[in-house]
């Protein structure tokens, strides 16, 4: 594990935050190649891309602070200030980062009448990509670890922030593997399956968010509790619902379902 790749004196260069730069450029890469390959206008990504990646920074900090609010507003002075703004801490919400890239991608698609749901395909396959490399930064750092365990696989992480000195989940791995096979389903389903535009969006946000939220029960940091699930568990959750009946609304699956159900009643 090498949570810091380069120390040199008031230098310090986190290794997730390397896996996260590296990860971000192979996602903006990628999703030009994707772009041009579903005839999409590339002109769109290259005037807003600093825009769009403004808005997914901005948002990403902002739920960050909301989700830690005690700790940034314990005591309120010039050091809150600070603290507000030193987004180098790693305080940045995956969540909201997603929420304020696809914000932005939706009100510049409209404003130039571009697809926004084939854009949105894009999106969602350029960000699965770069989100193996978010995976592999938080194993490098020590962060997002799991619970003690005693299969095989199990892997001991030298860190002080890390409560366990048994054996733990590589669920970063884990994640990192999902991550990579999602990258390549989505992928093949967008450039050889013929399907309505927004599909391949929603159905990579839904096999995430099933993946997520199993994924928080071998989880051995701390975090916030309700009703015995994990807040991150809830949205994801939320996410996952929401996701399921816009695709099935989409289309039509519940009158689709209803026609052979009164089909096979008719046969019987």
């Amino acid at each position: 594990m090498y949570p810091v790749l380069i120390s040199y004196g008031p230098i310090l260069l986190s290794t997730l935050w390397l896996m996260v730069v590296i990860g971000f450029t192979i996602a903006c890469v990628f999703m030009m190649q994707l772009a041009l390959r579903v005839k999409l206008k590339l002109y769109f990504f290259r005037i807003y891309f600093f825009r769009i990646l403004l808005w997914g920074f901005l948002f990403a900090r902002m739920v960050f602070i909301l989700e830690n609010i005690n700790f940034y507003f314990a005591n309120f002075g010039f050091g809150t200030i600070l603290k507000l703004a030193s987004f180098w801490d790693k305080g940045l919400s995956f969540w909201g980062g997603i929420i304020g890239i696809a914000a932005a991608f939706i009100f510049y698609a409209r404003k130039k009448n571009e697809n926004i749901m084939k854009w949105m395909d894009v999106l969602a396959v350029s960000i699965s990509s770069g989100m193996i490399f978010g995976y592999l930064g938080a194993f490098f750092g020590g962060v997002a670890y799991g619970k003690p365990t005693e299969l095989p696989w199990g892997i001991v992480l030298e860190n002080i922030d890390i409560p366990y000195t048994t054996a733990i989940h590589p669920v970063q791995i884990y994640g990192a593997i999902f991550m990579l096979i999602l990258t390549i389903l989505l992928t093949i389903i967008l450039l050889k399956i013929k399907l309505k535009d927004g599909t391949v969006m929603l159905i990579g946000i839904i096999l995430y968010s099933i993946f997520r939220f199993f994924e928080e029960f071998l989880r051995g940091d701390n975090a916030a509790v309700f009703l015995n699930l994990r807040y991150a568990q809830w949205i994801t959750l939320a996410v996952f619902i929401i996701s399921l009946i816009f695709l099935i609304k989409m289309y039509n699956l519940m009158e689709k379902l209803r026609k052979y159900l009164k089909k096979i009643k008719h046969h019987e």
